[in-house]
């Protein structure tokens, strides 16, 4: 087995450190407006394995992927607007290194009954493949926004370890972070009291019994913010709550979400995050703690984890119980970006260790060398088909990863 991790948490200091871009106005008048933005993104890396994969797996690999959006956004006099975004995307790799693990594209594609992806070429480690990753239309009305479409959806206050956003969350693991990917609902934000924001949503799954619908009642008091929600997701029941402080130059947050299981009819483990981010003008930190409920604290149960429905529509992405994460992002000077982060399944232990620099060559144009280091016991791997591999640690089983990757943003 062979999977490459990112850090969660660096997706969130990759969006801190991106600049405004401006879009293109095609037409603006009241009637009707229309503008153009959106980025390309190219990745070239090279993965180790650094075990014995008993020939399965050569030890170097070769990766190179890109990733081209086009983002349409338009308005129709004052109480409709519009967005639609076409997305092509390219990966060639080793035909034994897999495609979609890490880097460009690595997040899994929310369940769609209306599939809008079109595969150019699928042959050899070679993809190349276009999707409407946006096709939606709001409405603003004196009763609220409702927006229906495909359109990203985004709940949660925690940066590193993501429990609330169950609509369409990042993967850890990816590098293409400025754009969510789209997931086909029914959106409805209201403001029924002063301070107070109801977010309501049906989502589609792919099928009936998967259908997903939830709301959300966010609120503020002073300088705390907090909300409640309660949701059914895939097969699940969830009771989610949270709050962020802004105390200054420190935000501490809190996010618990317990389930039940309308299949097995149980009430599971709860998942729970706490931590704190401190940020400056040039300097940044931020640490978590998260429970897993999803996940286990025996690795003979790694494998069954990784092979569940949850792991494969991308609902988690790690499969211990007990987590701690850290990342500091320093700007010495105006054009370059240091980023170090780590995540460790505490009870292994095993480490993914994350260094990376940003440097903005022009504006809206960047350049970025990284590399995502695993520390733990490597897994053993054998000939018996019953039997194949037993994974002594998560991360241990990861390998490295290292590249570069160059942004142009429009």
């Amino acid at each position: 087995m062979k999977r490459f991790v990112a850090l969660s948490v660096l997706a969130g200091l990759l969006s801190w450190t991106s600049s405004a871009h401006a879009a293109f106005d095609i037409a603006d008048s009241d009637s009707f407006a229309l503008n153009l933005g959106g980025y390309a993104s190219g990745l070239m890396g090279v993965s180790q394995v650094p075990y014995d994969t008993l020939g399965q797996v050569d030890e170097f690999n070769g990766l190179n992927s890109s990733v081209f959006r086009l983002e349409w956004k338009g308005s129709v006099g004052e109480h409709v607007s519009f967005e639609v975004h076409n997305r092509l995307y390219w990966n060639l790799t080793d035909a034994s290194l897999g495609a979609g693990q890490v880097g460009l594209g690595a997040t899994v594609v929310p369940p769609r009954t209306f599939d809008m992806k079109t595969i150019i070429i699928e042959k050899d480690g070679l993809l190349f493949e276009h999707d409407l990753d946006r096709l939606a239309v709001t409405v603003f009305s004196p009763v609220g926004d409702f927006t229906v479409g495909r359109q990203a959806i985004t709940w949660g206050v925690s940066s590193m370890f993501v429990i609330a956003d169950i609509w369409s969350q990042f993967s850890p693991f990816e590098l293409d972070t400025s754009q969510k990917r789209g997931i086909d609902a029914v959106r409805h934000i209201s403001y029924p009291m002063e301070g107070l924001e109801m977010d309501l949503i049906v989502a589609d799954r792919g099928s009936w019994d998967m259908l997903s619908f939830g709301g959300r009642w966010a609120w503020t008091l002073d300088s705390s913010d907090q909300y409640v929600a309660i949701a059914k997701s895939y097969r699940r029941v969830w009771a989610i709550m949270g709050f962020a402080m802004d105390l200054d130059y420190f935000r501490p947050y809190s996010e618990v979400a317990a389930a039940f299981d309308l299949d097995d009819e149980e009430i599971k483990k709860p998942r729970f995050t706490i931590g704190t981010d401190y940020i400056r003008s040039e300097f940044t930190l931020s640490g978590e703690y998260h429970y897993n409920g999803y996940g286990t604290s025996d690795s003979g149960e790694y494998i069954e984890k990784l092979t569940s429905a949850e792991f494969s529509r991308g609902e988690i992405y790690f499969v211990g119980e007990h987590y701690a994460g850290l990342a500091a992002s320093w700007m010495p000077v105006e054009y370059a970006t240091f980023i170090l982060g780590g995540t460790m399944n505490i009870l292994d232990p095993s480490v993914i260790i994350s260094p990376l620099i940003q440097y903005e060559v022009v504006q809206d144009v960047n350049l970025r060398f990284g590399g995502y280091v695993a520390i733990g016991d490597y897994p053993e791997l054998r000939l018996d088909p019953n039997n194949p591999i037993d994974l002594n640690s998560e991360f241990g089983s990861y390998g490295n990863l290292f590249f570069m990757e160059l942004s142009a943003f429009f």
